[in-house]
């Protein structure tokens, strides 16, 4: 017998839920859906309206520096996003290291 599995990524997703709901009732049930940073859709999952200034303002941005900035306040906390950042080293430092690493090893 065949075997269908159904693997679903963002919008993808709501399609793939779609696509073995649809499956289902015809009958044919999938053996497997994955989904991946994904949702249901519909209308109980849009913003709430005091969000829709702040999506304005990203949608206006001009940068995306500033775009990034102004969509911050939509996924994390005022506590979060004013926390010191942490001691993490600098990537490009770090592969700047590692090829001189590679550098040394090699001669």
């Amino acid at each position: 017998s065949t075997r269908l599995h159904i693997v679903g990524w963002s919008l993808g997703g709501m399609v793939a839920q779609e696509l073995g709901l649809m499956l289902m009732d015809r009958g044919i049930p999938p053996t497997s859906l994955a989904l991946a940073c994904t949702h249901s859709g519909g209308w109980r999952l849009l913003p709430p309206l005091s969000s829709f200034p702040i999506l304005l303002k990203v949608a206006m941005s001009l940068s995306t520096e500033a775009r990034i900035e102004s969509v911050l306040p939509l996924h994390h906390t005022d506590d979060f996003l004013n926390q010191a950042p942490p001691d993490t080293p600098d990537t490009a430092q770090l592969h700047l290291e590692a090829e001189e690493s590679q550098r040394s090893s090699a001669a």
